[in-house]
């Protein structure tokens, strides 16, 4: 039987036994850690942003070193130590030049040669202000999930120059983007293989989560409440004497409250209309 592949297809690729393997948990895992890092950034980086756009992570993959071109790129090369986890921040060209535009307030324009002109010298203090920013936020957050801080860092005109990678390495690659999908605003961050294995979530965002879940699905619990008129102590005999008209004080100025299961919930304020009785909570009472 003939098989019929469409001319534009990509052609076949052979599976690589190799290629790195994770749990569908784990990578679940690391995607949320840096779709956490799209939204810090986006509320760190608010002014080298243009506008309304924000930084979105849009995935997790694993590629080869030899495979990757820092053409027209602003590369850094950092090490997380801890972790025995190298990396390298990449921002291609355009998203230098955005973040520079909206840093200094400058419209954006057409260059003459096609985009490629040189940034000033002040400029390339603005995208290297921005890119320390974009690396202390990734480090921090390495270090709350368990991967360690960055602990060095520099510049790199040529990844090939880096000497931290073999061509044939695998990497885990996070990509980013600034804005709309077809903005071709892009961020890159690749990590030695070994570093999606070494991450682990915070006890404390753990525990936040589980936290969450159990008050919402306590609050799904149905409950009993009574309408507590008052509570005063009093002798048999006063009560076998009370008859309709009499007023009784309640102490200490309450009107009454809901409780449940016998615990006090809400303070509130009881009236009395015709044959019915209504309630209306105090909302500056605080539960007891």
């Amino acid at each position: 039987m003939k098989k019929v592949v469409a001319a534009s297809a990509e052609p076949p690729r052979k599976y690589e036994l190799w290629r790195p393997i994770i749990k569908p948990e784990r990578r679940a895992a690391f995607e949320r850690i840096h779709a956490r890092i799209a939204e810090a950034w986006s509320h760190g980086l608010a002014g080298y942003l243009p506008g309304e756009k924000r930084f979105e992570f849009e995935g997790l993959g694993f590629e080869v070193f030899r495979e990757f071109k820092a053409d027209d790129c602003q590369v850094v090369v950092f090490t997380i130590e801890q972790a025995q986890v190298c990396g390298f921040l990449m921002i291609s060209k355009l998203v230098a030049r955005t973040m520079v535009d909206a840093r200094l307030g400058i419209k954006p324009a057409l260059e003459p040669d096609g985009g490629k002109a040189k940034f000033t010298r002040i400029e390339s203090g603005v995208v290297r202000e921005g890119i320390r920013a974009l690396l202390t936020q990734l480090s921090e957050t390495y270090d709350e999930v368990g991967l360690g801080r960055i602990s060095s860092t520099r510049n790199c005109d040529r990844l090939d120059d880096s000497l931290m990678f073999a061509p044939e390495d695998y990497l885990t690659v996070l990509r980013f983007r600034v804005g709309a999908a077809g903005d071709a605003l892009r961020i890159t961050v690749a990590l030695s293989s070994n570093a999606i294995n070494a991450v682990r979530e915070s006890a404390n965002a753990a525990a936040a989560r589980k936290s969450a879940e159990v008050a919402r699905l306590a609050g799904l619990l149905p409950v009993t409440v009574d309408i507590v008129l008052g509570a005063w102590k009093t002798s048999v005999r006063e009560l076998n004497h009370l008859k309709p008209g009499d007023q009784l004080v309640l102490p200490d100025g309450e009107d009454g409250w809901l409780t449940g299961n016998g615990v006090r919930l809400r303070m509130g304020k009881i009236q009395f209309v015709g044959r019915t009785a209504g309630i209306e909570i105090k909302r500056s009472t605080r539960l007891r």
